[in-house]
């Protein structure tokens, strides 16, 4: 299966956002749908950015796909909620909406739903969201990293392994960027085989296969632990840093059609 063009990969994932917009609009609050609305938020996100190299689009909407997973978190039927891969927490961070992204890990539910979710990836997500607000203590964060070794047995998982070294309180900055690169790694090998495995499809592949809001987000994270970050990384190139924070989206912006693709569909 080989990516699409950018700019039809782009069109596809507005269109099929609008259809999953209107879902919501009309009380879908499911997790299924929800976590669409953001993975397409995302897609034209990476896709715009890829096309003109603004940063200003990339993170308007990455804001909106961010604030609808918010909307998710506090309005879903409470049998729906799930942290899962971080989703709108990762976006937000990537995006620069940092008092979003609180509001996110604010909103993060406390136990991980057995009915949808795994639980080490709800672990992999509370931990982020605690380390982004900074409020739980080390040795609870330590707590809930073992109670995620527990489930690990004989598997690896590079989140595990980034999530251990972001808790470590005494490191090297040779250890955090070799840290990063390993998980890097990890992670373009896991895409690969979502898009193998026909998870991922051509406009994933066009896009998200390029930019990575959770690396983006591991090197958030990174940096306010002390470490120099390079210029550019794989999944986390340069174009695709936005260092600053921006101001949120306004109220309900996530329901609004994005301008362009206003008549398309």
């Amino acid at each position: 299966m080989a990516a699409l063009y950018l700019p039809l990969a782009w069109k596809n994932s507005g269109v099929l956002l609008m259809d999953k917009l209107a879902l919501a609009k009309n009380g879908d609050l499911s997790w299924k749908v929800m976590t669409s609305v953001c993975h397409m938020f995302r897609r034209v996100a990476v896709a715009e950015l890829l096309l003109d190299g603004s940063k200003l689009p990339f993170s308007e909407h990455l804001g909106h796909g961010a604030q609808a997973w918010l909307h998710f978190l506090n309005h879903a039927p409470k049998d729906q909620r799930i942290a899962d891969r971080g989703l709108g927490l990762f976006d937000a961070i990537a995006g620069g909406h940092i008092a979003l992204a609180e509001a996110i890990a604010r909103a993060t539910p406390p136990e991980h739903n057995e009915t949808w979710e795994y639980e080490d990836d709800y672990l992999y997500v509370r931990l982020i969201a605690e380390m982004f607000l900074g409020v739980m203590p080390q040795e609870d964060m330590e707590i809930l990293l073992e109670r995620w070794a527990q489930l690990l047995t004989d598997q690896d998982d590079f989140r595990y392994d980034l999530v251990a070294l972001l808790l470590e309180e005494e490191w090297e900055q040779d250890d955090l960027n070799e840290g990063l690169l390993d998980a890097i790694d990890a992670m373009n090998d896991w895409l690969e085989e979502k898009v193998e495995d026909f998870v991922y499809f051509p406009e994933d592949e066009a896009t998200l296969l390029h930019v990575s809001t959770e690396v983006l987000t591991w090197i958030y994270l990174l940096a306010r632990k002390g470490m120099v970050p390079d210029d550019d990384y794989p999944l986390a190139p340069s174009l695709a840093r936005v260092k600053k924070a921006v101001d949120p989206p306004a109220d309900g912006a996530w329901m609004n059609i994005p301008n362009a693709f206003v008549g398309e569909g």
